[in-house]
């Protein structure tokens, strides 16, 4: 009997002892061994490093792209964070949505041990690649609308370069032939561009480093204006463009020269460049060519006439100039001066200017007869002048040249034989005062003759 009720306890005794087993095992273990975590998403993982992965090497600028530095910013791990509901190795991983510069970042949605695995579903770079949804630049390319970075391609709309955008009607052909200028089919009846470079492997004599000649027809008389771009010139010495006997050197890269030509036809216009050891690579131009017709014949009362010449017209002589020598100088009178306008030639303005070229004998070390001059001013925004001189025709021959107040080297001459005008369109710098000469060569008969200059004002821009 007694051993019955001792096998009894014992039966009844091992649900007890099981139990205090399975609480002593759950003592000893109950808090795992990282459980889901060692092989899903150890403390490194979304944790502190994760945090930086999805900030300092990702959140999204990528270099150029569109998406910028990222919806992350720069020490966030994306939109799960380093503490966020997903836990150390929930859903977020590694670098969460914005991760290195893609839109789904260095490990996908996934992350390192999500429910999708090592690589998430979108993979190691997720959406849209290393940088972003473009690729390694975004959209934009590397260079965009202006250059380094926008919408644009290698050099944007603008360029790299610093070119308009204007298409070329024509591009140059023969580098090697255009030394002496070569044809093309440009008829400057609208808007016309020509293309070309200024190309390395021709220098020689005097520092030229190439000389690049067009042929270009016009359809009839008239005011024709050419503009060049060639930003790429601050490597040269000088360069110049040259029409119809008359030359301007460009500056910060550009240059206007418009003349008054006589007849319909064909014409000659030319780029030069000079550097002392020549050029490592070609220089880029464009020149645009248009019949320009804003600056007519001025009909509107005079806003200043001549009144300073004195008896013997020799009041408001200032400069004595020799063209056959090319010398210009200041006249020995001390008592000479600058007809006083008071005006200020301000962009998209014309002022006008009336006076009388005087029959008096040629002055000793000049070939012109009666000089006159006036002082004006130009405007903040006015770079590019048009001056015109009309006459009532004959046998005289005016001429003009613009100093900048101070100076006897001329800003511009304009000498064309003409018998009723005289026209050229140049560059001018803003705020500056200016002293306009003009004279009768010493070849005119039918003086005295009546004069009247237009001064048209405006701002550069290479196409209208």
């Amino acid at each position: 009997m007694i051993m019955r009720l001792r096998a009894l306890c014992v039966l009844l005794a091992l649900p007890l002892l099981s139990s205090l087993s399975a609480q002593a095992c759950s003592s000893s273990f109950g808090h795992g061994s990282l459980g889901g975590g060692s092989s899903g998403a150890p403390e490194s993982g979304a944790g502190a490093s994760g945090a930086a992965k999805g900030g300092s090497s990702g959140a999204h600028p990528a270099t150029a792209g569109e998406a910028g530095s990222g919806e992350a910013g720069e020490n966030e791990a994306g939109s799960a964070g380093m503490n966020d509901s997903a836990g150390t190795s929930g859903s977020a991983g590694t670098s969460g949505n914005a991760a290195t510069s893609g839109n789904a970042g260095t490990s996908g949605t996934a992350g390192t041990s999500g429910t999708a695995g090592t690589s998430g579903t979108a993979g190691t770079s997720g959406n849209a690649g290393t940088s972003g949804t473009a690729g390694t630049s975004g959209t934009a390319g590397t260079s965009g609308n202006a250059g380094t970075s926008g919408a644009g391609g290698s050099a944007g709309s603008a360029g790299g370069s610093g070119l308009p955008t204007a298409a070329c009607d024509f591009s140059e052909l023969n580098d090697v032939s255009n030394v002496t200028s070569e044809s093309t089919p440009l008829y400057v009846d609208t808007l016309q561009i020509l293309c070309g470079q200024i190309d390395p492997g021709h220098w020689g004599a005097s520092d030229l480093v190439d000389r690049d000649g067009f042929v270009i027809s016009v359809p009839s008389a008239g005011d024709y204006v050419l503009k060049v771009i060639a930003p790429g010139s601050a490597a040269l010495s000088s360069a110049t463009l040259e029409f119809q006997g008359s030359k301007v050197s460009l500056s910060n890269g550009r240059a206007v020269l418009g003349k008054h030509l006589a007849l319909g036809g064909s014409y000659v216009l030319a780029i030069q460049a000079f550097n002392a050891n020549g050029i490592a690579s070609a220089i880029p131009y464009k020149i645009s060519l248009i019949r320009d017709t804003h600056c007519p014949k001025a009909l509107v009362a005079a806003n200043y006439l001549e009144a300073n010449d004195g008896a013997t017209s020799t009041g408001n002589d200032v400069f004595s100039i020799d063209a056959l020598n090319g010398t210009r100088s200041f006249t020995a009178s001390t008592t000479d001066g600058p007809e006083p306008t008071a005006l200020t030639a301000q962009a998209a303005s014309k002022l006008h200017l009336s006076g009388l070229s005087a029959d008096v004998s040629q002055a000793s070390g000049s070939t012109y007869k009666d000089g006159d001059t006036f002082s004006f001013q130009t405007g903040t925004l006015t770079t590019q002048m048009t001056i015109r001189i009309d006459w009532a025709g004959g046998t005289a021959d005016l001429d003009y040249a613009l100093f900048v107040a101070g100076s006897s080297t001329p800003a511009f001459f304009s000498g064309d034989t003409n018998s009723s005008l005289e026209l050229s369109v140049f560059a001018v710098q803003p705020s500056t005062s200016y002293q306009l000469w003009l004279g009768a060569k010493a070849s005119s008969s039918g003086l005295p003759v009546a004069y009247d200059i237009s001064l048209c004002s405006d701002s550069f821009a290479f196409t209208p």
